[in-house]
């Protein structure tokens, strides 16, 4: 069905489009990840203002271990939607993996000052303490893994943050 619905010329862009990313979405969960990249591929050149696409090839290549066209592609996911908060929270953790500690505390910072309530809110928090620990502002870090404890100590990363507290 995959295939009839991604060749077919009477479909329009944006349908054959979708196919490929279903069929994408169930390659990489079957660990195909150099499949599902040339089906995500397929998918945004033929649509290529659809977010959804760069976001998904972002993953493809952090389960590749390419952190730079994971920052490439969620950039490029960004460029099309800037207010997604799961593109903001993955290009965050990708420039923390990545060792860019400047990058990362920018889009957690980002996330953080736009939508302070938002399902990310607390990832993007215990996150930013993190990046500012690895980059050795631990009273900065402290503070926040503090904060984070204290707001929230049923948390499944409160326990975490309590022994970064000491």
């Amino acid at each position: 069905a995959f295939v009839l619905k991604t060749t077919n010329p009477a479909l329009s862009h944006d349908a054959r489009a979708e196919s490929y990313g279903e069929l994408g979405e169930l390659l990489l969960g079957a660990r195909f990840s150099g499949e599902a990249e040339s089906c995500y591929l397929h998918a945004q050149a033929l649509a290529p203002d659809d977010a959804r696409w760069p976001y998904r090839l972002g993953h493809v290549y952090l389960v590749k271990a390419d952190r730079v066209k994971a920052v490439a592609a969620f950039e490029r996911a960004l460029e099309l939607s800037p207010a997604d908060l799961a593109t903001l929270v993955w290009l965050g953790e990708t420039y923390l993996k990545g060792g860019d500690y400047q990058q990362a505390e920018k889009q957690y910072r980002q996330l953080l000052d736009v939508y302070p309530d938002s399902s990310y809110a607390l990832q993007a928090q215990y996150s930013l303490a993190w990046t500012l620990f690895d980059e050795k502002d631990y009273q900065a870090a402290l503070d926040l893994f503090t904060a984070f404890f204290k707001k929230n100590p049923a948390h499944e990363l409160a326990e975490d943050a309590n022994f970064k507290i000491g």
